[in-house]
């Protein structure tokens, strides 16, 4: 690893992403190709919303060194960002296909199929999710919100009941008595404590909206690096960022 480099990924794990990305741009200006600086700069441009650019980068990336399973996982997030869910599917699928099973991917692929309005497949990604972490709340939430949008609403309520068993969240709660009203159980609805509004503050997810049901695509749950992290520890933290 030369200076440059270990200079701005230093900035990085200082929590300097400015400055890191001014340092890892300089760094592709010299070297077009260079595999840590592009695929830094595409890191960023995806934590900082700029998600057009940060596919980019994973392209050309991925052009150079295909087997990147983390690559394919953030590419996939930023299609999701800009409603490309087909080529979020896609990159998704690539990823799998790499690394084997992960449940923030079956997440995010449940995410894109559901965009795409295949929610039996969708589910079913879901429950791959579920199979891998059966305590991952984001995972029965969301299939929660995809049996409500097939109309299997007694289906739907279940799963919502389990993941707040798991963990209350906002969401679950408004899924809960979005169901019982339209199962027309108004008692119970009434009865149904909820916690406020539904504002989707979670930093670990991004939200996305499909039919009635609300599908958050789990992100990169840090937007800084903590400091005192050395040049090789950023590096092999963004490969495993992402599970």
């Amino acid at each position: 690893m030369d200076a440059s480099l270990m200079e701005a990924i230093a900035a990085y794990g200082a929590g300097r992403p400015d400055q890191a990305e001014k340092l890892f741009r300089a760094i592709v200006r010299r070297r077009p190709n260079d595999v840590d600086a592009r695929r830094m700069i595409g890191f960023l441009c995806n934590q900082t919303g700029r998600h057009a650019e940060a596919v980019d980068h994973f392209d050309l990336v991925l052009r150079l060194h295909r087997k990147q399973p983390q690559i394919h996982y953030l590419r996939g997030i930023s299609f999701l960002a800009l409603n490309r869910p087909q080529e979020a599917l896609d990159s998704f699928n690539g990823a799998l296909a790499i690394d084997g099973p992960q449940a923030d991917t079956y997440v995010n692929r449940g995410v894109a199929l559901q965009r795409l309005q295949r929610l039996s497949e969708a589910i079913d990604s879901y429950n791959r999710a579920i199979a891998l972490d059966p305590a991952y709340v984001l995972a029965h939430t969301n299939k929660a919100a995809a049996l409500e949008d097939q109309g299997k609403l007694a289906e739907a309520l279940a799963s919502y009941d389990f993941s707040l068993r798991i963990q209350p969240t906002s969401d679950a709660w408004w899924g809960r008595s979005t169901v019982l009203q339209l199962m027309r159980r108004y008692d119970e609805r009434a009865q149904s404590h909820r916690p406020g509004p539904r504002t989707f503050a979670s930093i670990e997810c991004r939200t996305t909206t499909i039919g009635r049901g609300d599908f958050r695509a789990r992100q990169i749950s840090r937007t800084a690096a903590p400091s005192a992290l050395t040049p090789r520890a950023v590096i092999a933290r963004l490969d495993r960022a992402i599970y």
